[in-house]
């Protein structure tokens, strides 16, 4: 069928366009907050791998200082021994040295211990947290996946009624006006394709339209594309 009058039609498929960006555009915001979730997942995970190392650092740390305590006390026991069955003065003096510094040691030893615990303790106070932190984020992607699939259950019935009512559209106009509008909307891949002739100027990109091209523009019998930015020109209301 031949739509005497173009224009109108053109006007209707321009807002179902716009609505159909619109509609992409929501589902893409909803897809950016899923995937900044899953940045933070993947950081949080990182840090939590961590922090769980350095708790294995600590264990290791531990097990060498408790190692070197054993040691010392065993060398403790052995120069308490000697002490007994010492028969100089010197000699005692030397092994009284000997305990002292050992002893010294071994007080050192304690401390680091002591250090580490409490470091131990913080790192596994982390832990914990980062582990809380990262169910949260769980959480949240599990319940922004459910929003998402549901927003994009409803976006795809709205953009399938949408193209519906496109299609009904453009089957009324000309087989002249169908081919341009899907060349020019192929050309601009979802970006608005059509622009008002608004005075004697394109009103997207300020083309001048000189007055033969308006009066041939405004009878409607064949489409215009304007020669400044292509998209498919349409009269002012």
């Amino acid at each position: 069928m031949t739509q005497t009058n173009p224009y109108p039609i053109l006007r209707e498929l321009s807002s179902l366009d716009r609505k159909r960006r619109e509609l992409d555009g929501a589902f893409a915001s909803e897809q950016k907050r899923l995937d900044f979730l899953h940045k933070q997942k993947s950081s949080a995970e990182n840090e939590l791998q961590e922090a769980e190392n350095e708790i294995k650092r600590y264990h290791v740390l531990f097990s060498e200082l408790d190692q070197k305590m054993n040691e010392q006390k065993r060398t403790l026991q052995i120069i308490e021994q000697r002490s007994h069955s010492a028969k100089s003065a010197h000699e005692i003096s030397k092994l009284e040295q000997e305990m002292a510094h050992l002893q010294k040691s071994q007080a050192e030893l304690e401390l680091k211990g002591m250090q580490s615990l409490e470091d131990s303790e913080n790192c596994e106070a982390i832990v914990a947290e980062k582990k809380n932190f990262l169910l949260g984020v769980e959480k949240s992607i599990a319940d922004i996946n459910a929003d998402v699939k549901i927003a994009q259950s409803e976006l795809q019935g709205q953009i399938l009624g949408l193209e519906n009512q496109q299609q009904s559209l453009i089957i009324e106009l000309s087989p002249a006006f169908q081919k341009t509008l899907a060349l020019t909307k192929s050309k601009f891949k979802g970006q608005p394709f059509l622009a008002f002739a608004v005075g004697e100027r394109c009103d997207a990109c300020r083309f001048f339209i000189d007055r033969m091209s308006m009066a041939e523009l405004h009878t409607g019998k064949t489409p215009f594309n304007c020669p400044g930015c292509a998209r498919i020109l349409v009269p002012q209301d």
